[in-house]
């Protein structure tokens, strides 16, 4: 009886484990197998338990540059290039949107009462010694061509948007004869445009970047750093053609732009899963550019809402020669009254999307087009074009993975 006993229980005990080993199998392989949204299969790739293989190891550059992508690119791993060379950041269920530190801007109270107070502190300062409080040396020079209409901005509300200068003068080398916009993608990526480079200011040592910009004719040094160029990436059709086209252009900091700091952050680049549409949707630019077309330029950085316009309306107002094509976009108001401006180039037009219907919702701004040209900023049928940045996105990604710095 007692050896009956013990048999029985050994089975027992044999039983549970092939079960135990049975569930965890089982477990295994839904999880493998699921439709998990935003899941990438290891074969893709040619390697994982399928092919017997492990994933290549990225080396340290790869690496810095794939986990700055992964903060201002939505669907990052859909971009083939991308899969290939972060495969740290593709495999496996996790996707990239969790990851993203871009898109979220506020007007700040607490900096808002910092600036009102050191304005003050700096003011009654410079009456006491008799000087004044403008910027004098690092002075913004000419502006290059390219907001009519629009409002103030306030400190920090645009915390992307950035001024970039060029100093080719050399009689004057402190004197910024190119002025431009620009976006702040990462630490040290800026989106802008590529005319801002042409007649030969394409010298990376001859920029300036100035990040946390308010007002054009103080220095802050509480909110504004300025930041030297190390490379420069032009779209490589431009550089075939420099006409009006592929109008896109990549900045390379040699340091890094401190994001923790209260009005400076990223822009995102489009979502695949929230296309921004070519006809009435909602956006807005920023810049220090003319107020009219024949106007002085602003002071405080300024903010216009804009609606793009359809393709077809918007070649029906320009003659045959310029008509645009998928590579831009057209926005303005059908009024007029409302545009970018001359000293507006290279600056972002963005668009608050919202993804998901959770609570609070998860809405960000997308740099939707960027500053290029147009006739008669604010005039009424005239609409202003942008480079499309949804159809430079693959540009975009694969010009960082494949010429950027490490980071």
């Amino acid at each position: 009886m007692a050896n009956k006993k013990i048999l029985i229980f050994f089975f027992t005990v044999f039983a549970l484990y092939v079960s135990s080993e049975e569930t965890s199998g089982s477990g295994e392989e839904q999880d493998n197998g699921s439709s998990t949204e935003g899941k990438v299969d290891s074969r893709t790739f040619g390697w994982g338990p399928q092919s017997g293989s492990t994933p290549p190891r990225q080396d340290s550059r790869t690496r810095s540059i794939c986990k700055a992508l992964e903060t201002f690119v939505p669907n990052l791993c859909s971009n083939d290039e991308a899969r290939k060379s972060c495969q740290d950041e593709c495999q496996g269920t996790r996707g990239n949107r969790n990851a993203l530190q871009c898109g979220k801007k506020d007007p700040l109270d607490a900096t808002k009462k910092h600036r009102k107070k050191e304005k003050k502190k700096n003011k009654d300062k410079a009456s006491k010694e008799g000087k004044s409080e403008k910027k004098g040396k690092l002075s913004k020079g000419k502006l290059s061509k390219r907001i009519v209409g629009g409002k103030e901005s306030q400190q920090g509300e645009w915390p992307w948007m950035v001024h970039l200068h060029g100093h080719f003068d050399s009689t004057n080398p402190r004197k910024a004869t190119v002025g431009c916009g620009g976006a702040i993608l990462s630490e040290r990526l800026i989106l802008t445009a590529a005319h801002c480079t042409k007649n030969g200011a394409t010298d990376p040592k001859k920029w300036k970047v100035w990040v946390g910009n308010h007002d054009a004719d103080i220095y802050e040094r509480k909110f504004e750093t300025i930041h030297y160029v190390a490379k420069i990436f032009v779209h490589p059709d431009y550089k075939k053609n420099p006409s009006k086209k592929s109008d896109i252009a990549i900045f390379q900091l040699e340091k890094d732009i401190h994001l923790i700091d209260e009005n400076k952050g990223r822009v995102c680049l489009p979502d695949d899963d929230l296309p921004i549409k070519e006809e009435n949707q909602t956006c807005y630019v920023t810049g220090w550019g003319k107020t009219k077309w024949d106007g002085s330029y602003a002071r405080i950085l300024k903010h216009a809402e804009v609606q793009t316009v359809s393709r077809v309306d918007c070649n029906h107002s320009r003659p045959p020669s310029q008509a645009i094509d998928e590579t831009e976009l057209c926005a303005g108001t059908r009024v007029g009254g409302t545009d970018p401006c001359r000293g507006d180039s290279g600056g972002s037009m963005v668009c608050k999307m919202q993804k998901g219907h959770g609570y609070p919702p998860d809405e960000r701004w997308y740099a939707g087009g960027i500053v290029s040209y147009g006739k008669k900023c604010g005039s009424k049928g005239l609409f202003q074009i942008y480079a499309s940045v949804t159809y430079f996105k693959k540009w975009i990604v694969e010009t960082i993975l494949s010429r950027a710095d490490e980071m």
